[in-house]
């Protein structure tokens, strides 16, 4: 065969394989947009993401929580405070915190719809919206979580599908990428939860806009799953980080560690002490601890 015909007959098949693959590559680029527009035509629906949420996070009886949170935002020449916290979730409505600093210990328990604050061993009324957090994480009932995500303007009967990056999601309670709204989000692979958004943008300085971000989900047990970093937002900026050091699954818990009723009796309400309840150094230094704890758990 001429030489001439042998090198026609090589451009030729390398002219047929580069537009095999332009055809592959056009091909490849249609299905993932037709994948895109089937998913954004139809989208599971909320409670049922809800429901797979909980199943991929896991069940277990109790769990303790040993965490530190970093506070921010409460001084510009000062490093950030920490706050030793130790945790006790009784699933699915029984919580727990008993949190420390240098000068002031804080119990936090909420059983059922019931709450209370103690400060150094006083009732106080400080707000306690900065709790929100393990809510997502204490109530691993479908019911119970429900009417907790409908309290905070989460509308569930309403879904969408979001992407941030590479990352996809699933978004309860918004049309993404509506971030206004209060919302959950649900990584679509994993289906644990991402972002909750509390309140919206058009909320009073007396009711922020909260938004807590679970990360570093780890499987502690068998089934089931815990983030070992939240972030918690306010008004979009950061202001305190939870770092979990350990935990402990099924550990039995006393009954009165959650009894409200047993803990507040013969305690005095300390949010606007009485003049004669005790002398002007003691006064001052209650009103001290609360508005510390004020900053910290706004």
């Amino acid at each position: 065969m001429p030489p001439g015909r042998c090198t026609a007959g090589a451009e030729t098949n390398a002219m047929r394989s580069a537009s095999l693959h332009r055809l592959i590559g056009v091909i490849a680029a249609v299905a993932v947009l037709l994948s895109f527009h089937d998913a954004g035509a139809y989208v599971l629906p909320g409670p049922y993401l809800v429901s797979r949420m909980l199943r991929s996070m896991g069940r277990t009886t109790a769990l303790l929580v040993v965490q530190k949170q970093i506070i921010y935002g409460l001084g510009e020449n000062q490093p950030p405070p920490e706050i030793h916290e130790t945790l006790r979730f009784q699933f699915p409505n029984r919580f727990r915190a008993d949190s420390s600093t240098d000068s002031t210990k804080r119990i936090y328990v909420q059983a059922d719809a019931q709450v209370l604050t103690l400060l150094d061993g006083r009732v106080a009324t400080a707000d306690s919206r900065a709790e929100l957090y393990k809510d997502l994480l204490l109530y691993r009932d479908r019911d119970l979580l429900t009417a907790r995500l409908a309290r905070t303007g989460v509308d569930i009967n309403v879904s969408s599908l979001g992407h941030d990056g590479p990352r996809v999601f699933f978004v309860v309670g918004a049309a993404f990428p509506d971030t206004a709204t209060p919302q959950l989000w649900i990584d679509k692979q994993t289906f644990l939860p991402l972002r909750w958004i509390v309140g919206s943008q058009a909320l009073s300085e007396a009711q922020p806009r909260l938004e807590f971000r679970y990360l570093k989900w780890t499987q502690v047990g068998e089934g089931f799953w815990y983030p070992l970093r939240i972030e918690c937002y306010r008004n979009e900026t950061l202001i305190r980080e939870i770092r979990v050091d350990s935990t402990r699954l099924n550990v039995t818990f006393g009954r009165d560690l959650f009894d409200i009723a047993a803990l507040k009796s013969g305690l005095a309400e300390t949010s606007e002490p009485a003049v004669h309840a005790a002398p002007r150094p003691e006064m001052d230094e209650v009103r001290k601890t609360i508005e510390e704890f004020k900053k910290i758990y706004h």
